[in-house]
């Protein structure tokens, strides 16, 4: 789908209806469409003001009045309109990149279900309102900012009720800026105490500079800079924050609640040097951002066809693929659309000299046959899609993927780390019994294995013998013999328009008048250049020293703490306890830098001279980074209890080094006063995160 091309696949056969009848008529008058998260409704803005909704499953098409003021919206070409759709099909909002924002909003008596049209008749026009959504006096992009990011998402939460939130993301001058429209619905008891809106608007502006937010950033105002994604729970917003060196390249974890970020070094985007030439540097940009299912997993794709996942407010995972002859990895950018690229009547150029000669033709925008890589997930099940504009690869990712398996490993990688640096923790009989309701028991199963390498996880899949295609048409979902689970997918009630007809092809790249690869009679084709993309293979590792891997299991705790901060799905007494293991196994790590006696010693390597944190410091730190990333459990305030216990843990293990260490009363009453600022600094954070009137807006700070 894009702003006026629709087309269905099936997964089970692969087949493309390329034309919905109700809808087709449409198109040619279309602004812009999208699908509500869970796929039932489409939802498209004419050029007269009206949106139409049609329901997949009912073949219902019906279209709303239309949007007030909707010429004076259009006027500029460089406004751009976006379009949103409720689950249920009841709201439905629209966005303007000047900071305009619009909802309907259906009657109570009106319903998508009503009789269908007849195919010559009126389409029946919705029974609802539209309402202004008003921005006072709040920072939005200017009519002319180009690098602006815009996602929204309808979403109901337990806590917080049924709720919308729409965000900004631009540079206002060199700042960082997120503008967010968070939109509750009100009760019907409560209707009448807020006036005639059904919902109140609250608009939260967090900034942070541009250097802070992105360390060795450059202002960059072109389309693509900034792309944004919101989790299916609203409580997390992915934020890519393109470069034109791919080291510099971003992808931050906000949460417009409480005005926190994490942020995620990309690994330079696959790129394997740095002096790349200047007209590809592009073509490392991150294009397409999804969240699967279960918003466990971020899956973004690049310009040059690389997929790349990442855990929630994590790091880069790597990820070996097989199956249908696509064996790739172990890698953190696997190019299964390799970028094209074409370089007319020159024989014997390599790919990477192409782009300093002249514009590599395959990435023009005019180009009728240029690549177009998009990326999507499933709405329900574990599976990633993702295209060219040609072709579309269809992943399947492990069953047992979910947050409490990934906590699980997580913790089991964590103890053994710090067995090996000769820290105990007790996992006790109770955790050993949850551990024991996971998936990753004997050798001699098949299963699906999380390790940790540096700041990322690698996802092996440990059976290889079945390459079968698990996409099949079974009316009920089965598990093969030691693979994936097989699941049913709908079927094409029709046979007919399944194909791309002659039209279609004969239509592309007919003006040859075009540049690029349309307008070539001859030349020569590159697909992928393998010489400027990193492999990332995974190698054995090598012996680490015990420094490194107290680092190593500070990250791999970081992370799983931040999983369990952030988790908004229902909350089980399984979560409960490793989330209060997490907690242990931090107050262990604390406790075993403490005993690191060393002060500041200076290391001479290659000439430059490096300091070196004492073991207090490297153990504040871990504690302020475990504090900070309490304010991705504001809403749902599930782990307050083991974060106070966390706290507990610190604090007694520095008071018994001091009695166990400083016997005099100056160091104890030192002692005693660091302990003070500690508690101060720990009542500071979880006021600012556990109670909501004290960090809502001001300045975008650290998550981690």
């Amino acid at each position: 789908m894009d702003h006026r091309r629709l087309s269905l696949l099936y997964l089970p056969s692969g087949k493309t209806k390329r034309k919905i009848t109700k809808v087709n008529k449409m198109l040619p008058n279309t602004l812009c469409m999208n699908t509500s998260r869970n796929g039932s409704y489409l939802a498209g803005l004419l050029t007269t003001g009206e949106v139409f909704v049609w329901h997949k499953d009912t073949d219902l098409l019906r279209t709303t009045a239309p949007l007030p003021n909707m010429e004076d919206s259009t006027a500029s070409s460089s406004r751009r309109h976006l379009v949103y759709i409720s689950n249920e099909g009841g709201k439905i909002l629209v966005v303007c990149k000047d900071g305009k924002v619009h909802i309907w909003q259906k009657d109570d008596h009106s319903s998508h279900l009503a009789s269908p049209q007849k195919a010559t008749g009126k389409i029946t026009e919705l029974s609802g309102r539209w309402y202004k959504v008003g921005g006072g006096k709040t920072q939005l992009p200017e009519v002319d900012c180009k690098e602006v990011a815009i996602d929204a998402v309808f979403f109901q939460d337990q806590v917080q009720g049924n709720c919308c939130r729409c965000s900004f993301v631009f540079n206002n001058g060199r700042t960082f800026t997120v503008s967010t429209a968070i939109l509750h619905w009100h009760e019907k008891a409560d209707s009448l105490a807020y006036g005639p809106m059904p919902f109140s608007v609250t608009w939260m502006v967090a900034q942070r500079p541009l250097a802070a937010a992105v360390p060795d950033s450059t202002l960059i105002r072109s389309r693509g800079a900034y792309l944004a994604c919101y989790t299916n729970d609203g409580q997390v917003l992915a934020v890519a924050c393109n470069q034109w060196q791919p080291k510099d390249t971003k992808v931050m974890f906000v949460s417009v609640f409480t005005s926190t970020a994490v942020e995620a070094n990309m690994s330079s985007c696959g790129a394997k040097t740095c002096d790349l030439p200047p007209k590809i540097l592009r073509t490392y940009w991150i294009c397409g951002m999804r969240w699967t299912c279960d918003d466990l997993l971020l899956v973004c794709i690049t310009k040059r066809g690389s997929v790349v996942i990442l855990t929630r407010l994590g790091e880069p995972v790597t990820l070996t693929t097989h199956g249908c002859s696509v064996e790739m990895g172990p890698s953190l950018y696997l190019p299964l659309h390799p970028l094209i690229m074409y370089s007319p009547g020159q024989e014997n150029i390599h790919p990477s000299k192409i782009a300093s000669q002249s514009s590599p033709p395959s990435t023009s925008e005019i180009d009728p046959l240029k690549q177009r890589f998009s990326i999507a997930t499933h709405p329900r099940l574990p599976i990633i899609l993702c295209s060219d504009g040609y072709m579309v690869t269809v992943m399947q990712l492990p069953s047992n993927l979910t947050t409490p398996n990934v906590l699980k490993t997580l913790c089991v990688e964590a103890n053994q780390v710090l067995s090996n640096l000769g820290v105990r923790p007790m996992l006790g009989a109770t955790l050993t019994r949850v551990f024991g309701q996971s998936s990753f028991g004997d050798k001699g199963k098949s299963v699906t294995q999380w390790r940790k390498v540096g700041t990322g996880l690698k996802m092996l899949n440990m059976n290889r013998t079945e390459e079968t295609n698990s996409f099949t048409g079974a009316k009920s979902s089965t598990v093969k013999k030691g693979g994936l689970p097989r699941y049913s997918f709908e079927e094409p009630t029709d046979s007919g328009d399944l194909s791309q007809s002659e039209s279609d092809v004969s239509t592309v790249g007919a003006n040859v008048s075009k540049p690029g690869l349309a307008s070539g009679d001859e030349g020569k084709i590159f697909f992928g250049d393998h010489d400027l993309v990193n492999e990332t293979v995974v190698r054995p590792e090598k012996a680490k020293t015990p420094l490194e891997l107290a680092e190593g299991v500070s990250s791999t705790l970081l992370c799983a703490w931040g999983l369990s901060l952030s988790y908004s799905g229902q909350w089980t007494w399984e979560l409960e306890v490793i989330t209060r293991h997490i907690a242990d196994c931090l107050v262990k790590l604390v406790s075993h830098l403490l005993q690191d006696e060393g002060v500041r010693a200076e290391k001479k390597k290659k000439g430059k001279t490096k300091k070196e944190r004492s073991g207090v410091s490297k153990a504040l730190v871990l504690f302020r980074h475990a504090l900070n990333m309490t304010n991705w459990d504001s809403v749902h305030q599930h782990c307050l209890p083991c974060v106070v216990r966390m706290v507990h843990g610190v604090t007694g293990h520095l008071l018994g080094r001091v009695r166990g260490h400083d016997i005099r009363v100056r160091g104890q009453l030192e002692a005693l006063a660091g302990c003070q600022h500690l508690l101060r600094f720990a009542e500071e954070r979880l006021n600012r995160a556990y109670l909501w009137n004290s960090g809502i807006g001001g300045k975008l700070g650290h998550g981690r």
